[in-house]
């Protein structure tokens, strides 16, 4: 396979100024930039916006992220309102329209307009990008959800290329400076060398997403300093997503890979 990353640079005359994605300078003038809510409330909010989307029973289940996964894992995943995306799926028409490396590695959805889900993110961390669809004027995303311990090893190369690969069609497809980026989730904490693998995951992911646009994608809640996983859940339309994590486990401000050596003195407060 043709490495797209390097084809694309060596084609491509980039710009040399980095706009401040924290002052959203990469955007035009009145366009919104991906909001987040986060906390445990969250999970009212999005059974609202679901509950009109797509019928969830309201018995037998007590946990609500629970719930919206049987919910969509009950649906043809091409006419679904909701893309599911479930890092454990194994079934190969459902991965047809995801980038992936196969079952715990690397998924990324295909670019549409309908809204995202991805949950169990214990040490993954997951990117949601979005942009303003040429003459539809429609918002367009994708969601990935990916594991340190294959996109940053022998799965280096695939992931680049197949996340590349979405990045060039959002921008392709997209009107000039409508295009976010975040990153959330992750875990920074002393077990199985998630700290270092954590700085890496937001370091070769910048890497990535600046090798096609001139702006650093922004990094929303930071990583999990304890507990155990996130859920996630993004609202296309309204280019908001919520990140649901365990009560009492920290969110941190906002950051970029240029400014988080500064952050994890924070992070390792948390962690005393």
């Amino acid at each position: 396979m043709e490495d797209i990353t390097n084809a694309y640079v060596e084609n491509e005359v980039k710009s040399s100024k980095k706009f401040d994605s924290l002052k959203s300078e990469h955007l035009r003038s009145g366009e919104k930039p991906i909001m987040v809510d986060m906390g445990t409330s969250t999970e009212d909010i999005i059974k609202k916006r679901i509950e009109k989307l797509i019928k969830i029973p309201e018995r037998g289940f007590p946990r609500f992220v629970y719930i919206l996964k049987k919910a969509l894992r009950g649906l043809d995943e091409e006419i679904s309102p909701v893309v599911n995306v479930d890092f454990s799926i194994t079934n190969k028409k459902k991965l047809y329209d995801f980038n992936t490396a196969g079952k715990y590695t690397y998924l990324i959805s295909k670019i549409d307009d309908r809204d995202k889900f991805t949950d169990h993110l214990i040490n993954c961390t997951s990117i949601i990008a979005t942009g303003k669809e040429t003459h539809s004027n429609k918002n367009i995303s994708f969601v990935s959800h990916q594991n340190p311990k294959f996109f940053l090893g022998k799965e280096k190369n695939n992931f680049e290329n197949d996340l590349t690969e979405r990045l060039l069609e959002l921008k392709e497809r997209s009107e000039k400076e409508t295009i976010d980026i975040v990153i959330v989730s992750g875990k920074y904490t002393n077990h199985r060398n998630y700290k270092e693998q954590y700085k890496k995951s937001v370091e070769f992911i910048t890497l990535v997403v600046e090798k096609v646009f001139d702006f650093e994608p922004v990094v929303v809640g930071g990583p999990k300093t304890k507990g155990l996983k996130d859920a996630m859940y993004y609202d296309n339309g309204k280019r908001r997503a919520y990140l649901i994590r365990q009560q009492g486990i920290p969110l941190h401000p906002e950051f970029v890979n240029s400014t988080m050596q500064e952050n994890t003195e924070k992070w390792e407060e948390v962690n005393e």
